[in-house]
């Protein structure tokens, strides 16, 4: 966004300044502010940011730099008093402190009042275009950066997938097998060759030489030998007799 060239006139204007609004109302690049009264101008002054204010009354010209002096004295704004006459110095020295830049005599031309309106601007709004493309390249960087990022996550993402598509088992021949089983289980891999063969029952091949040693033969002969204790006959039996009588102390009753 452009900085807005805000012009100011306070009223009455001399004849130059009248051909210097005419001039700027022609080419239609500013701004421009015709004020009457000095309370006009600081509801004004105190809104735009740049501004340049010009006066050929010296009452108001006094007035207005009087009553808003700290807003006036800021860079971003610029005084002219037009006068036939230059004033004296101390007069001069005392506008200056109140934010007064120049006095501007009454046969300058048009053109030399033009060219210090844009001296002032042009600096401002060489900057402010330095600052936005400053922001449009930072702006530029994060969006490529973003980009980069998102095409390197792509690229990861892509890898993941081509990876779990593919087994890491390796053959006898060192070649990559790639697996049709959905549940992530080879039969082939966990048993060593074709399921359903190695899956069949096979014959016993265990050594039965050990039913046949003498260590065996033993061990039959302890179970033959075995006597089992008679527990019946060491209980000891006893005869119940039941209470014909109640209870002489009965402290249920």
């Amino acid at each position: 966004m452009a900085i807005e060239r805000n012009i100011i006139f306070i009223y009455p204007i001399s004849s130059v300044l009248k051909s210097l609004k005419d001039e700027l109302e022609k080419e239609n690049t500013s701004v421009i502010y015709e004020l009457d009264s000095i309370s006009e101008y600081i509801q004004i002054i105190g809104i735009v940011e740049h501004s340049i204010t010009f006066s050929s009354d010296i009452k108001k010209t006094e007035g207005y730099l009087r009553k808003c002096k700290k807003l006036i004295i800021k860079k971003t704004n610029k005084n002219y008093l037009v006068q036939e006459n230059n004033i004296a110095a101390h007069i001069f020295r005392k506008y200056e402190r109140a934010g007064l830049n120049e006095v501007l005599l009454e046969n300058s031309t048009v053109k030399s009042l033009v060219y210090k309106i844009n001296m002032f601007f042009t600096p401002f709004e060489q900057a402010q275009k330095l600052e936005e493309e400053a922001k449009n390249k930072a702006v530029t960087g994060d969006m490529k950066l973003d980009s980069s990022m998102k095409t390197k996550e792509e690229l990861r993402s892509t890898e993941r997938q081509r990876v779990e598509k593919t087994i890491d088992i390796s053959d006898d021949f060192g070649e990559l097998n790639t697996s049709q089983n959905k549940s992530g289980f080879d039969a082939d891999f966990m048993f060593g060759g074709d399921s359903q063969k190695d899956l069949e029952l096979k014959a016993n091949k265990t050594d039965s030489s050990m039913l046949k040693s003498p260590y065996d033969n033993y061990k039959r002969k302890q179970v033959a030998q075995f006597v089992a204790v008679d527990i019946e006959k060491k209980m000891k039996k006893a005869n119940f007799v039941p209470v014909e009588k109640e209870l002489i102390n009965n402290n249920h009753r």
